[in-house]
């Protein structure tokens, strides 16, 4: 059986995280759709919220 690893990567700014998983996901989404709209229905995430 082979390991999996995987890293999660979240940059902050003071104490804020200004990237995380979650921005990384939408903005893949985005990319594969062409539109924020379609990438937040992809991932299951409101339009506002995206």
């Amino acid at each position: 059986m082979k390991p999996d690893l995987q890293f999660r990567l979240r940059l902050y700014r003071d104490e804020v995280v200004a990237v995380g998983p979650g921005k990384v996901t939408l903005l893949e989404a985005i990319a594969r759709t062409g539109s924020i709209s379609a990438a937040a229905r992809e991932i299951n995430m409101s339009y506002r919220r995206a």
